[in-house]
């Protein structure tokens, strides 16, 4: 993966909050650890659209006529 740099601006405060957390996270620089941020944050994103999207599909099926407490017996008794 090819990269490129990104220079940004931080008050002191969050730039030292930045520093203690790169090394309590052990992620050996400040710099990395906002490449891991910024990964977590593009997985919950991609989370959230599927989410979004089971949401909707469960929406769009309608009322069922099964209790909720009978329907998830079934599928625990479907997954043994």
């Amino acid at each position: 993966m090819s990269t490129k740099s990104l220079n940004i601006s931080l008050p002191e405060d969050l730039k030292t909050k930045a520093k203690q957390l790169a090394v309590e996270q052990n992620h050996g620089s400040v710099g990395r650890y906002i490449q891991y941020l910024l990964r977590r944050e593009a997985e919950k994103d991609t989370e959230r659209k599927k989410l979004e999207v089971l949401l909707q599909q469960g929406i769009d099926s309608g009322i069922s006529d099964t209790e909720p407490k009978t329907y998830f017996n079934k599928l625990r008794s479907n997954l043994k």
